[in-house]
């Protein structure tokens, strides 16, 4: 097992579900020389910085949190706390950064189909659209199934149930003031009770730098096509 207890094949598998510009940075010779003059700097041993490569990989894969990078560096080249503070932050943003924040694929001129779009959203080939702010496909870790917001029972249906029961039974009293509650009761409990039957539908999208992005829509049939429209391009990709 490599550090955090990760396989080598859980290792593998995080690499080939990577982004085609994080597998090209990782692959790249181009990052050794950048580990060697590191090394150099911080007199590290060949089995120390190898062990610095493993774990910035583990990093830039996601399978480490940023926030226990330098603890790991500590921990596993046995180095004291101040010299795994100062490898960290000539690791993070000499490599990973370039990495994480590596410019998206361009698109062929004409080849950016469009594959939904409603006004909140818009799905091409390669990017993701949310209001003014455009996420690139590849920088998609994963996509939840379509899911419905959970259907509350007890403190939804049920209670919301009575008080419109309630309050029609009040509706139909003498009494004008009785009445008016009645009303405002009937009114709360019955919408409340329609919502419960008009549940919204959501999917979490969930970007490689760990962000979740969620998107509703009050209809399955429109999440349905987000969906299956960011799902052909990421198949694509």
């Amino acid at each position: 097992m490599t550090s955090d207890n990760y396989s080598k094949e859980e290792i593998q598998r995080a690499f080939t579900n990577a982004p085609a510009h994080v597998q090209a940075a990782l692959s790249s010779e181009e990052l050794l020389p950048t580990f060697k003059e590191i090394g150099r700097k911080h007199q590290l041993d060949e089995s120390q910085a190898a062990t610095l490569i493993d774990e910035s990989v583990l990093l830039a894969l996601g399978l480490t949190p940023k926030a226990r990078f330098a603890k790991n560096i500590e921990d596993r080249l046995g180095v004291d706390v101040s010299q795994a503070t100062a490898l960290a932050g000539e690791v993070l943003p000499a490599i990973l950064e370039v990495v994480l924040t590596a410019p998206p694929l361009t698109p062929p001129p004409g080849e950016n189909a469009i594959l939904y779009e409603d006004q909140r959203c818009r799905v091409t080939r390669y990017t993701l659209e949310i209001g003014p702010t455009t996420y690139p496909v590849e920088k998609i870790a994963s996509i939840m199934t379509p899911l419905q917001m959970p259907f509350e029972i007890l403190g939804g249906f049920l209670l919301n149930g009575v008080l419109a029961v309630i309050g029609l039974g009040m509706i139909l009293s003498l009494s004008p003031i009785v009445m008016v509650i009645g009303l405002v009761l009937g009114g709360i409990g019955g919408f409340n009770v329609y919502g419960q039957f008009h549940r919204p539908w959501w999917i979490n999208v969930t970007l490689v730098q760990g962000e979740e992005l969620r998107i509703q829509r009050e209809k399955k049939a429109e999440i349905d096509a987000i969906y299956v429209a960011l799902r052909q391009a990421l198949d694509e990709q």
